[in-house]
């Protein structure tokens, strides 16, 4: 058990500069950072990182239940996220997440972009190095925690990212597809490892295997109504564009009406399921910690929302800005 300590914090500059490199790791960041990048940079290069970092995050959540060490404990261990102390330990996500994310864009852009090669590496080690130190300093992880991530995102992405743009074209070009996702995503949940005790790992798994899952059926929606369509083949990278000021407006516009998307097919979303579950089992309160974590509750609440978060990402928010006529263009060739 992880007793409250109390502390005071001495240096502020170490205290917020981990504490922010902790949220870099988190699902809000990469909710937002995602929706963004679907909406006003790269489609095909959003969906594709979605699917590394659910097949990631799954496994690395799944074999924090399985495996079972426990997070630091000692005297001089201070635990500064008390909300996720109950997890396990190893391996540490958020090192999986800071290996895959820069190495994942970088095999993605350096195909598609002009890139330059060690500016890239630079901002890669800076990115991993904050977020791994912030969970040490967070009294999160242990070093060998770090390490295990690591390796195990190494192994990972050797086996994924060469059959990563095959997985991306079937799932968005295969007539069967959305049926295929949902397949996958209820043998997936319902295989995830039981823990034996009360905590938030295995939610957090449904909602990132189904937001990715609802980006998916979005996106082969997009396909099918040639919303989205194949770009031609050609070998020529394409330059990094800044926004000018006159781009702003519309950047901004797309973000927000797709922001308003989301959190309305999130709000219908989770208020179906619980209606429904309500209806079906008799439970009256879905909130007590005892009824929430119960598989029958657990994963089609996370599931349904999320995959309808994953909706809103990927079709309805560009949808809607379509009808704005604040739309992207480029987003045309992306499939």
């Amino acid at each position: 058990l992880h007793r409250k300590k109390s502390y005071r914090i001495r240096n502020y500059l170490w205290y917020y500069l981990f504490s922010f490199g902790a949220r870099l790791g988190y699902e809000v960041f990469y909710a937002l950072s995602f929706s963004y990048l679907y909406w006003n940079l790269d489609s095909f290069i959003c969906r594709q990182l979605m699917l590394i970092w659910a097949i990631l995050m799954y496994t690395g959540q799944a074999l924090k239940d399985i495996i079972r060490i426990p997070r630091p404990n000692g005297p001089n261990i201070l635990i500064l996220e008390p909300q996720y102390a109950l997890e396990y330990g190893m391996p540490s996500t958020h090192a999986m997440l800071a290996a895959m994310v820069p190495v994942t864009l970088y095999s993605l852009l350096h195909n598609r972009y002009q890139i330059s090669p060690l500016l890239f590496i630079f901002c890669s080690i800076c990115w991993c190095t904050l977020i791994c130190c912030s969970r040490l300093y967070l009294g999160m992880h242990s070093v060998l925690d770090i390490l295990v991530g690591l390796s195990l995102t190494g192994i990972l992405l050797a086996f994924t990212l060469p059959i990563l743009s095959i997985l991306d074209h079937f799932l968005i070009r295969n007539p069967l597809s959305p049926f295929i996702i949902t397949a996958i995503l209820i043998i997936a949940s319902s295989l995830y490892p039981v823990s034996n005790k009360q905590s938030p790992s295995r939610g957090d798994t449904v909602t990132i295997i189904s937001a990715s899952g609802g980006v998916y059926i979005g996106s082969w929606l997009n396909y099918q109504l040639s919303i989205i369509r194949d770009s031609s083949q050609s070998n020529e990278l394409y330059p990094i564009l800044w926004p000018s000021l006159n781009d702003l407006p519309l950047i901004v516009g797309r973000f927000l009406i797709g922001l308003c998307s989301l959190f309305i097919l999130r709000l219908l979303g989770k208020s179906f399921t619980q209606w429904a579950i309500r209806y079906f089992t008799g439970f009256k309160d879905l909130n007590n910690e005892q009824t929430k974590h119960m598989t029958i509750v657990e994963i089609p609440v996370k599931m349904i929302t999320f995959i309808m978060v994953g909706l809103a990402i990927s079709y309805v928010g560009p949808l809607m800005a379509r009808i704005a006529h604040i739309e992207r263009h480029s987003m045309l060739f992306e499939a």
